[in-house]
């Protein structure tokens, strides 16, 4: 019931944790990509007129143990749209400047979509193909073919997994695969053999231009780094004559948990 309070769940708790995720992206971005820290700074350092500052939002969100769905709904939408507004209205008459705002106005936008779901009462993330189509602009367009076994994730897990899909496919969007009139990609996963306790998961670009280096530290980071860190796997990234290859390889304990 709306204002009632609960202890949180963990969809909820994942909603706090996708806010906080958004807002220390420009930590992350600053060790690489300079333009998207610097215009995703500026849009942090403003939101301290509309409703607090970075720590002041974490501390507001600290699991004390309860939390009303409205108030985590109600505020990470207003956190998400106010800093995506604020990316948007810092863009000049650069070119470069303007991909790379726009570039982190959509991740925050996919973030957004993500919480959405993890948000909805009685909601539980049961389907990676959910998940992965809601990560993708081009999911369901066909032009990204998606083919998996049904496989939870754990809501902990999907924001990470969503956002290293969502770069592979601005960098396909921008210069690879998606980049071309036939070009696809190919979004696969298996559940590996004989005791089906590893996660198999490819992005496999096709038909593309011969692959441009993802030149983006913030994105290749991410992808080579953070997820798999994160989700306690491995992950490669191959720069192939059709386009880019990732592939990311973990327990399935580390996704379902």
């Amino acid at each position: 019931m709306q204002g009632s309070v609960t202890a949180m769940s963990a969809s909820e708790q994942t909603a706090v944790l996708l806010a906080r995720r958004a807002l220390a992206l420009v930590d992350d971005a600053g060790q690489g990509d300079s333009t998207f820290a610097i215009h995703l700074s500026h849009a942090l350092d403003s939101v301290g007129g509309h409703g607090g500052t970075q720590s002041e939002a974490a501390n507001a969100w600290s699991v004390d143990g309860s939390i009303t769905v409205e108030q985590a709904r109600h505020q990470l939408r207003n956190m998400l749209t106010i800093v995506s507004a604020l990316v948007n209205q810092s863009l000049d008459g650069d070119e470069l400047t303007i991909v790379s705002a726009r570039e982190a106005a959509s991740r925050i936008a996919m973030l957004t979509r993500i919480s959405d779901l993890l948000l909805q009462p009685q909601t539980q993330l049961n389907d990676l193909h959910t998940l992965v189509t809601l990560a993708l602009t081009e999911g369901g367009t066909g032009r990204i073919r998606i083919s998996g076994p049904a496989f939870p994730v754990a809501p902990n897990n999907a924001a990470s997994l969503a956002l290293a899909l969502h770069e592979l496919e601005v960098h396909a969007l921008r210069c690879g695969a998606l980049s071309t009139r036939n070009g696809y990609v190919e979004v696969s996963w298996t559940i590996t053999s004989p005791d089906e306790s590893y996660l198999s998961l490819q992005w496999a670009e096709r038909n593309g231009p011969a692959t441009a280096p993802l030149d983006d530290a913030f994105g290749r980071r991410l992808l080579t780094t953070a997820t798999p860190r994160r989700l306690r796997g491995e992950a490669s990234l191959d720069e192939l004559p059709t386009g880019l290859v990732w592939s990311l390889h973990a327990p399935v304990t580390a996704l379902r948990c």
